[in-house]
């Protein structure tokens, strides 16, 4: 079982402990969204972003969670203004942005990322996780008439390496490309 501090075997597991129970497709869930947009942070939370015209999708996200976290207010939502800046000498605009935070406990971070806080490819384990990826970082781009579906990796510790091996096993050697935005 996985508590506020970690891992713990079941018998091991004290009147008191917390042990977050995620709904039916949460794992899936959870997995995706750290391949994609998502990050877990060092206190034990998922947090997403996305732009107002990506809300909808962040809250059906956050909605597969909101059962099992009712008692404690459920998936912590909040919209954060739009920005400008520069960013490598070139000016950028952020739109306004819906930000969602979930209490995931300390197991996912520390499966998904060294010590130093890069970020590992996991391979999905299942195509639910595959489909959340790809709906946070998918794109289906057309070229001379070919739709071609591709999902970002940027971000992960080694590129396009993890990625790409993993999609070449499941799906064939050049039955698939890779991106890094």
């Amino acid at each position: 079982w996985t508590v506020d501090l970690g891992w713990v075997e079941a018998q091991r597991l004290r009147q008191g402990d917390r042990v977050p129970i995620h709904t039916a497709g949460s794992t899936s869930l959870i997995h995706g969204t750290l391949l994609g947009d998502g990050y877990a942070n060092r206190n034990g939370a998922l947090v997403w972003t996305h732009t107002e015209a990506d809300a909808d999708w962040s809250q059906a996200k956050a909605e597969v969670f909101a059962p099992s976290w009712k008692r404690r207010g459920g998936p912590h939502l909040s919209w954060r203004k739009e920005q400008t800046g520069k960013i490598g000498g070139y000016a950028y605009h952020a739109a306004r942005q819906l930000q969602c935070k979930v209490r995931i406990g300390p197991a996912w971070r520390k499966r998904f990322y060294t010590p130093e806080g890069k970020k590992l490819f996991i391979p999905p384990p299942d195509f639910k996780a595959v489909a959340i990826w790809y709906g946070d970082d998918g794109t289906l781009s057309k070229t001379a008439g070919t739709r071609t579906p591709k999902i970002c990796t940027a971000g992960f510790v080694g590129g396009w390496r993890g990625p790409l091996a993993w999609a070449e096993a499941l799906f064939g050697v050049g039955n698939v490309s890779v991106y890094s935005a």
